[in-house]
């Protein structure tokens, strides 16, 4: 089984990606992903 990691690197991220892996399968963690944070747009 593949090792998933966080892309922010965070090791919480990663230790929930490790649970999840293990309670529901490597195959369903592939619908983890990381959001980006918001930006607001630039007051004119």
């Amino acid at each position: 089984m593949p090792t998933c990691r966080s892309a922010s690197g965070s090791s919480a991220e990663d230790l929930f990606i490790e649970l999840f892996s293990g309670t529901f399968g490597g195959e369903k963690a592939g619908y983890l992903y990381s959001q980006s944070p918001f930006t607001p747009p630039a007051r004119r």
